[in-house]
């Protein structure tokens, strides 16, 4: 799986370079946050784009995880029914600066 993509303003204008940080599930469909027995941070990363803000980054499909039932998210899941899983998928976060 390949995840591509380009740090950009609404406008447009490219960033000189910009901060990823991505984030994905284990195996046994938990964020490290929410495994006590994992290494804190063990399946995120950081990351740089290139001068032109672009980026790519080769990674394993995430699988489905358990969504956190102990709290006010739980709470609402299960008052309406819903389902505690969720899809896989990859959290990323950008910060692009010099624009």
């Amino acid at each position: 799986m390949a995840l591509r993509g380009l740090c950009a303003t609404r406008t447009a204008h490219r960033s000189s370079v910009a901060l990823l940080e991505v984030w994905q599930t284990s195996p046994q469909g938990f964020y490290d946050v929410q495994d006590p027995s994992m290494t804190p941070m063990s399946l995120s990363r950081n990351f740089t784009t290139g001068s032109d803000g672009a980026f790519f980054v080769r990674t394993v499909r995430p699988l489905i995880y358990q969504i956190p039932t102990d709290g006010p998210v739980g709470d609402l899941l299960k008052g309406d029914g819903s389902r505690v899983v969720a899809s896989g998928a990859h959290a990323l976060h950008g910060e692009c600066h010099g624009l």
